[in-house]
């Protein structure tokens, strides 16, 4: 792997600032790992060996950005400076240790230990050869207790392989099996955040089945995989043409962290774990997801689970297929959109493109509007009132369910008979 010399946005204001302060500023982790793989960086990990506060300050008001906390109490904040669509992040925090060498070999991975002064991006500092680990692929922790000090970077691991192809050293492996049971004590969110930026990899499947069998999922309570079934692609081209507004629509107040392409994973993810609804409810619970996000995500779970031969049924009318998704508890009318994008047959494919058309004419209020109106219905019924009055809202639903009923006039036919025989 030939050296690269990283780009950093506003390089000389960092150097100029670095004098100014007689404080030395390096460069550390992803913004040179990623300058080895040839990526672009829009996050700068930044550190001194002393406090960096009135730096970043300086550094926020010269370049016009938001300066705020990320830790108070260990002098960590955070810069963003936005440049036209381009949000660039400057995180600030002091050595965590003596040195600048000892402040690398306490941080996770061995392809996040490397450092350079901004005024010399030519001369790395590399004590536990990350370099050689990225030109191999390799994720190699830093010492056997960077799990313990923090086991979200267990997780954190997995995601380095989904992004950057890398395979985990069988040392390493073995002490992630061994510490995974510690990843129960890390905050929800912190988790949540972890697993949507794994998600967004292009291919995160394998990381995945890593994450089951090192037993980080057992820790925070994520059933078994299926492992008989594939995890699907995302076709968003095809998502564009059938559903033009799809994203606009699907992510209004909907998914935390997530971005379009890690949500429908996520809900392909779901679909392949094994154990009943009401355990993924809780574990949702748990990583604070969004509460339109988890109904998204165990509806899936449980269509994928459901006998669904009478919604794929030529001749079952559309307000029925409708009814039918809403008793699985489909959140209407991004169900549908969930359901778009996952499938394959061209022909449900145009169904549920049908469908999602109809529901501003048929929904109200993320339900279906009865075929006979609550004012028809106490003309009909005048003596049916209270719970009696919702038995027979149900009643007649299960009735279109069944087929029995299709139109108002035969709803009507059916609640005129029912109270002639009550």
């Amino acid at each position: 792997m030939s050296f690269r010399t990283p780009s950093i946005p506003h390089l000389a204001t960092l150097q100029h600032l670095s004098q100014h302060h007689a404080l030395p500023i390096y460069v550390v982790g992803g913004a040179l790992r990623d300058a080895l793989l040839g990526h672009a960086c829009q996050d700068i990990d930044l550190i001194t060996p002393g406090d960096p506060t009135p730096i970043a300050q300086a550094f926020s008001k010269q370049q016009s950005g938001h300066w705020f906390w990320l830790d108070q109490q260990r002098l960590y904040s955070r810069v963003i400076v936005n440049e036209g669509n381009t949000a660039l992040q400057y995180d600030f925090a002091p050595f965590r240790a003596d040195t600048l060498d000892e402040d690398l070999r306490l941080r996770d991975f061995t392809i996040n230990a490397i450092a350079c002064s901004v005024d010399d991006l030519t001369q790395w500092v590399d004590p536990l050869s990350g370099q050689s680990d990225l030109e191999n692929r390799l994720l190699r922790e830093c010492s056997e207790q960077s799990f313990s000090d923090d086991p979200l970077r267990m997780l954190k691991g997995l995601r380095h392989c989904a992004q950057f192809g890398l395979s985990i050293d069988q040392t390493t492996w073995q002490h992630c099996q061994n510490e995974a049971p510690q990843l129960v004590h890390v905050a929800g969110e912190r988790i949540r955040q972890e697993l949507a930026v794994l998600l967004a990899q292009p291919s995160p499947q394998h990381a995945l089945h890593l994450f089951h069998q090192s037993g980080l999922a057992q820790a925070v309570g994520f059933p078994e995989l299926d492992n008989d079934r594939n995890f699907p692609s995302v076709d968003r081209a095809r998502l564009r043409r059938f559903f033009p507004q799809a994203e606009k629509a699907f992510f209004h107040d909907l998914c935390d962290e997530f971005n379009f392409d890690s949500f429908v994973k996520l809900c392909h993810y779901f679909s392949l774990l094994t154990e009943d609804t009401s355990k993924l409810d809780e574990l949702l619970s748990r990583v604070k997801m969004s509460r339109k996000g988890a109904r998204l995500a165990t509806f899936v779970h449980r269509f994928c689970r459901a006998d669904t031969t009478m919604i794929h049924h030529q001749v079952t009318p559309d307000r029925v297929r409708l009814l039918w998704l809403e008793d699985l508890r489909a959140p209407l009318p991004e169900a549908l959109l969930l359901l778009g994008v996952m499938e394959r047959r061209e022909v449900m494919l145009t169904c549920w493109q049908r469908l999602y058309a109809l529901c501003d004419e048929l929904l109200v209020n993320g339900r279906v509007r009865p075929l006979v109106s609550g004012a028809r219905l106490q003309e009909l019924c005048p003596d049916c009132s209270g719970q009696a009055l919702g038995k027979l809202l149900k009643k007649l639903r299960q009735a279109e369910l069944k087929g029995t009923i299709a139109t108002l006039q035969q709803a009507e036919n059916y609640l005129i008979q029912w109270c002639e025989s009550h």
